[in-house]
């Protein structure tokens, strides 16, 4: 799995400043029963609705990097490259890519079924290893006809909703960019129509003569990969390829949780060790966390193709 993705999931799901050292909401989960015709004078059923409380707690990310005075003097004349203004941008990139990270894979637990480098040991757990989720397996479909049934489940399922995100590993978003028609036919071509729009019905774009900074793509630039059946589609190589999170974000399926900002601090080598050994540190760290209100707002589908 490459380390590093430009995407960030947050900027997809619903946003909420957490009041306190922790988060509590209530969900409603089902009725034991519902309305029902009654006689004149007659009693009145009781729906039972189930409630279930929730809560969540911020986890904390957090980096640090160091770097010797001649370092910084020597960089001084490089411009923009140079380290006073180069290598806070990378920290920030770091905690950013931990925390887009997270929001898609994190556990709970100490082993983290997703393996490779998804976090373990978190606060909460990302939205892959959400508990109650509705599954799908592409199985006998076609990878299209089986991403169109994850839709349908999310509609006729406990949640009841329209799926508005579908998020998926550029390689898995590739292979369904090349399904073709018994005639050799793009078949999203096809859904794209004679507008020229793209396959996922947006205007094309065109490249930029204007360089990013040290040749590194910015973080939320190119993430949004258009819509798809009504849905935005999103590209990141922090969900497995093969996977698809089919959601709908309006209604219970994400929530991301601020307990601090992004805060980057500076020391300038007036303290401690650094005085001594003659360095400067960089320190960046955020508090936040997840929550899927409704879980079976979420729908993971599995066994698309990879290439």
């Amino acid at each position: 799995m490459t380390a590093w993705s430009a995407t960030r999931p947050r900027a997809y799901l619903v946003n909420q400043v957490m009041p306190g050292p922790s988060a509590t909401w209530a969900t409603h989960t089902s009725n034991g029963a519902e309305v029902g015709g009654v006689a004149e004078g007659g009693t009145k059923g009781d729906i039972s609705p189930a409630i279930s409380i929730s809560q969540v707690k911020p986890q904390k990310l957090a980096g640090v990097f160091s770097f010797s005075w001649e370092v910084m003097a020597d960089t001084s004349e490089m411009g923009q490259a140079q380290i006073a203004s180069w290598l806070p941008i990378e920290l920030q990139r770091s905690l950013v890519n931990a925390r887009s990270l997270a929001i898609w894979g994190a556990s709970t637990a100490g082993s983290n079924p997703l393996g490779g480098s998804y976090p373990v040991s978190y606060t909460f757990n990302g939205l892959l290893n959400t508990s109650g989720t509705l599954t799908r397996s592409v199985g006998t479909d076609t990878p299209l006809d089986a991403l169109s049934k994850a839709y349908a489940d999310i509609r006729v399922g406990a949640a009841f909703c329209e799926p508005d995100l579908v998020a998926m590993h550029p390689n898995t978003l590739a292979a369904l960019r090349r399904s073709k028609s018994a005639d050799g036919i793009y078949i999203l071509d096809l859904i794209a129509g004679p507008s020229n729009l793209t396959a996922f019905g947006d205007p094309g774009t065109l490249p930029t003569t204007d360089p990013n900074s040290h040749s590194v793509v910015s973080q939320g630039k190119n993430g949004y990969q258009g819509q798809l059946w009504g849905a935005s589609v999103v590209s990141t190589t922090h969900i497995p390829a093969g996977t698809a999170l089919v959601a709908s974000i309006a209604n219970g399926g994400g929530v991301f949780w601020h307990r601090s900002g992004l805060i980057l601090e500076f020391d300038n080598g007036y303290s401690g060790s650094n005085f001594v050994n003659n360095l400067h540190t960089y320190r960046c760290e955020q508090r936040v966390s997840v929550s899927v209100p409704r879980p079976t707002a979420l729908n993971i589908l599995t066994g698309l193709p990879t290439s």
